[in-house]
C-alpha cells in the first residue's frame, strides 16, 4: 500500500500555512530589520524577567544552539537581555529591553494584520473552531511523542 498523497495530510497543508504566513511575517518585518526571532521575542515580553533561556526553548520547541543564535541576534539588537539566574548560574534569565518594547509591539500588529487577512471570509465561529481543532490536533501530538505541557492557542 502506498503512503497517502502528500497534499492530502495534514502535515502538508500546515507545513504550507505556516511557510506562507511566515514569509509574509517576515517581509512586513523587514523594514524594522527584524529578519527572525518574531515568537521569541514575543514570549520574553510576555514572561519579562521570569522566562529562561531553556524554557523558552522548549516553549518554542527548539534546540540548544538554534536558541542561542536566536537569543545572540535579539542581544545584538539591544532587545533583549541575558543575566544569571542568583540561584542557579547556569541559568540565564531574559528579559526584554526598552529598545525591545516597540518592536515588540510592531510584531503583534502585523501578526494581527496578517490573522485579519488570512481569515478573511471565514466568520467568528468558524475562526474560533479553527483554533480550538488546531489546539485539539496539536496537544494529541505533543502527548503522543510525550512532549510536556498543554497547547492553547485561544
Amino acid at each position: 500500500m502506498f503512503p497517502p498523497d502528500p497534499a492530502t495530510t495534514l502535515g502538508y497543508w500546515s507545513h504550507m500555512a505556516a511557510h506562507r504566513y511566515f514569509d509574509l511575517l517576515m517581509e512586513r518585518m523587514k523594514p524594522s530589520g527584524l529578519d527572525r526571532g518574531f515568537y521569541a521575542l514575543m514570549l520574553i515580553a510576555e514572561h519579562d524577567g521570569c522566562l529562561s533561556q531553556q524554557e523558552l526553548a522548549a516553549r518554542l520547541h527548539v534546540d540548544k544552539a538554534t536558541m542561542v543564535r536566536t537569543l545572540d541576534h535579539l542581544s545584538e539588537r539591544g532587545y533583549v537581555e541575558r543575566s544569571s539566574c542568583p540561584g542557579d548560574r547556569r541559568k540565564h534569565q531574559l528579559k526584554l529591553l526598552p529598545a525591545g518594547k516597540p518592536v515588540v509591539a510592531e510584531i503583534r500588529a502585523t501578526c494581527e494584520a496578517l490573522n485579519q487577512a488570512a481569515f478573511t471570509g471565514v466568520d467568528a465561529a468558524a475562526q474560533e473552531q479553527f483554533l480550538a481543532t488546531l489546539s485539539a490536533v496539536l496537544n494529541t501530538l505533543a502527548a503522543a511523542k510525550e512532549t510536556p505541557g498543554p497547547v492553547n492557542l485561544l
